[in-house]
């Protein structure tokens, strides 16, 4: 799909960033956490940006090692985009606690950057329960409605589109 795709993008072994237009450009891509963690900025309608795409492990062990050892980057000059797959299963008697612990370990980061809670729906208008559990903005991008946020993961891309809750 790299190949394939016509506009800017950052990849890495587990999760990429897509541009949608030619006009935007990612800066400064940076990757850690073997590929489940990539970050980029984009400079676009006189808006800076700084998004971050997370893809979790799927196994327990590994998943908590991956949390104990990652918090979130908050830039205060940009809007902040984070796209998240924590890989918990839909299944909520099971995964519901691991869920809670997730969102409670980087919730206070993520009040101190003023973000909000947005529920994603895909492009084509299907709907799905797709890989990307729920994307985080920052408050600033409320406004911005012509916004689109495209993001993949390599083993199953997908295009979503992010606006902020009510």
């Amino acid at each position: 799909m790299k190949k394939q795709w016509p506009f800017d993008s950052v990849w890495a072994d587990k999760t990429a960033i897509l541009a949608n237009k030619k006009e935007i450009k990612l800066q400064d891509p940076q990757t850690s956490h073997r590929g489940r963690i990539i970050s980029t900025r984009i400079a676009y309608k006189d808006h800076m940006f700084h998004v971050t795409n997370v893809y979790a492990p799927p196994n327990n062990k590994d998943r908590s090692e991956f949390f104990e050892g990652w918090s979130p980057f908050w830039d205060e000059e940009s809007i902040n985009i984070l796209g998240r797959d924590f890989n918990v299963n839909i299944n909520p008697k099971t995964n519901h606690p691991l869920l809670q612990a997730i969102d409670r370990d980087i919730q206070g980061n993520m009040l101190k950057a003023r973000m909000l809670t947005t529920w994603i729906k895909l492009i084509s208008g299907d709907t799905t329960w797709a890989k990307i559990e729920r994307s985080r903005i920052t408050k600033s991008l409320q406004d911005k409605k012509d916004i689109t946020i495209l993001q993949a993961f390599i083993e199953n891309p997908i295009r979503i589109k992010a606006w902020p809750s009510e």
